[in-house]
């Protein structure tokens, strides 16, 4: 009986200390969860906080390829010197155009070089080098070829075919060409122009740059 006694007692004992060390366990997994979620949420932070560094660089790096990019530029300008452009129109619609006969474009707009001659219609190279040569006719109920020359070289062609009368047509050429100092550039008549149209809805024109 007394031994009985004794296992209870030690048994409600045991029960008494094992509870409160389940309180004690509880208690610090909460505590241990409340440090847990702080950490989480410091390492969030960083994480954001990293993610918007390693934007900025992103946004550092670019802005610092496009200014050298544009010291480049400005540093190849001053090397090359200056823009070399010019840029003509006709100035009325004109008709009765020979074969060779040059296309008269003679309202000079642009001319930062001085070598675009609006009475001769030919341009002189300044300076040797890689040019860009563009010219657009427009023409109404005809066909009309024309040609771009260097000196005396074809290197371009342009032929516009309109044959109504309410029919417009527009051809532009480019041409990319490496010239000399002191050739001779300009547009003519290969056959078939006997009107040119350039007027407030359109204008036909001849232009050129340095690359």
């Amino acid at each position: 009986m007394f031994y009985l006694i004794i296992l209870s007692l030690v048994s409600a004992v045991v029960t008494e200390l094992c509870s409160k060390d389940i309180q004690v366990l509880r208690n610090e997994n909460q505590i241990l969860r409340r440090i847990v979620t702080k950490v989480v949420d410091e390492l969030t932070e960083h994480k954001n906080a990293l993610d918007e560094l390693i934007v900025f660089k992103k946004s550092l790096e670019n802005y610092t390829t496009a200014k050298e990019n544009e010291r480049r530029m400005h540093d190849r300008r001053q090397t090359n010197g200056p823009v070399i452009a010019f840029h003509a129109f006709l100035s009325k619609s004109i008709s009765a155009l020979g074969i060779q006969h040059t296309v008269p474009f003679d309202e000079e707009i642009t001319d930062t070089a001085n070598r675009y001659n609006p009475y001769s219609h030919v341009f002189t190279v300044p300076e040797s080098g890689v040019y860009v040569f563009t010219w657009t006719i427009i023409i109404k109920n005809i066909r009309c070829s024309t040609e771009l020359v260097v000196n005396a070289a074809v290197i371009g062609r342009s032929y516009p075919d309109s044959e109504r009368d309410d029919e417009n047509d527009t051809s532009t050429v480019i041409v990319l060409r490496q010239v000399a100092k002191d050739d001779v550039i300009f547009v003519r008549v290969n056959s078939g122009c006997f009107s040119i149209r350039s007027d407030h809805y359109g204008r036909s024109s001849f232009s050129g740059w340095k690359l």
